[in-house]
């Protein structure tokens, strides 16, 4: 088994037939603003998909498409995790 990033617990190997009846939460940048402006933090959609960007909020990814346009998400696991860490 590998480590995860956090140290905390193993994690385990996905087989095949895990990948199929497993499902990745994802948030949009505006649902993890409104969760963390009801923690208290005074944030925006936008600071959050540049905070992913500068590599400061861990929790998600932004991708860069074609002619400007993004794509932000957001995994509520790693969300959740960096919360609970910060509370």
């Amino acid at each position: 088994m590998q480590e995860k990033g956090n140290g905390r617990e193993p994690a385990r190997e996905l087989t095949n037939d895990d990948v199929e009846s497993v499902r990745i939460e994802i948030m949009s940048a505006e649902e993890a603003a409104e969760k963390l402006r009801a923690l208290g933090m005074r944030i925006s959609p936008d600071t959050v998909r540049r905070g992913m960007r500068q590599g400061v909020f861990p929790f998600g990814s932004v991708i860069e498409g074609d002619e400007g346009s993004i794509r932000c998400y957001v995994y509520a696991k790693l969300f959740r995790e960096w919360v609970a860490e910060r509370c």
